[in-house]
């Protein structure tokens, strides 16, 4: 049965791809039998006939295979990203890695492709000209590339690559963004081995990131006196 979109979690939007994967057959079946059902309302059996042809649709289920093993990596990345004794080093590694495996998605196209065919179960790819309309497509088409291009070639520079580096450029952003308090906080990372000059610079960068609210002076000497503190504990 298909499972609501929730609007907020990753494991959600996941499960929904891997359904359309996995119970694809069934999802079919079951708009094909309300389709053929009487009993039903003309419009509700509209609605399931448009809901099979899209499923149907080879570039429908491009996207899904796409999707699906990005989603799955998002999810499992997320559920890494919430766990309470997850510290900022390894959260901006954990993002690391995830944009350096989506970038090596853009040579993948064609094993996407194939993928698309083999589960929707037709011969060639049809792409459809709409594709190439919208704010999605990000191919000039007055370049005179374009016109030499298959179809399939358009899709992959003018959808497919866009997309992918789109993704990597927002978890970059992330990433940036976890660097950035990592690099602050870097004063409480291993604080009993620091050279009493390193305890010093990284204390004060700390402070001043937050003048408002620490006190250079006095931080410098708590995080010196809790270093000792800690050195005897260990």
């Amino acid at each position: 049965m298909l499972k609501s979109l929730s609007e907020t979690r990753w494991s959600a939007k996941a499960d929904v791809l891997r359904a359309q994967i996995t119970s694809r057959y069934e999802m079919k079946k079951a708009l094909e039998d309300l389709i053929e059902d009487n009993t039903q309302i003309p419009d509700m059996q509209v609605t399931a006939e448009g809901f099979r042809k899209t499923l149907e649709s080879f570039q429908t289920t491009l996207f899904t295979v796409i999707w699906d093993e990005i989603l799955q990596r998002v999810d499992k990345t997320s559920e890494i990203l919430q766990r309470e004794e997850l510290d900022l080093l390894c959260a901006t590694k954990v993002l690391q890695t995830l944009s350096l495996f989506l970038s090596e998605k853009r040579s993948n196209f064609d094993d996407y492709e194939a993928r698309a065919l083999q589960l929707a179960n037709v011969p060639e790819p049809n792409y459809e000209k709409k594709s190439e309309k919208g704010n999605f497509f990000q191919m000039n088409k007055t370049d005179p590339d374009f016109k030499r291009m298959s179809p399939s070639e358009r899709f992959r520079a003018g959808v497919f690559l866009p997309f992918i580096d789109n993704l990597v450029a927002q978890l970059n952003k992330r990433r940036d963004c976890y660097e950035v308090l990592n690099t602050r906080f870097e004063i409480f990372s291993n604080l009993e081995e620091k050279e009493k000059e390193e305890v010093t610079k990284q204390a004060k960068y700390l402070a001043q990131s937050y003048p408002k609210d620490i006190d250079e002076e006095l931080f410098v000497q708590e995080c010196h006196h809790f270093k000792m503190y800690m050195k005897v504990e260990t």
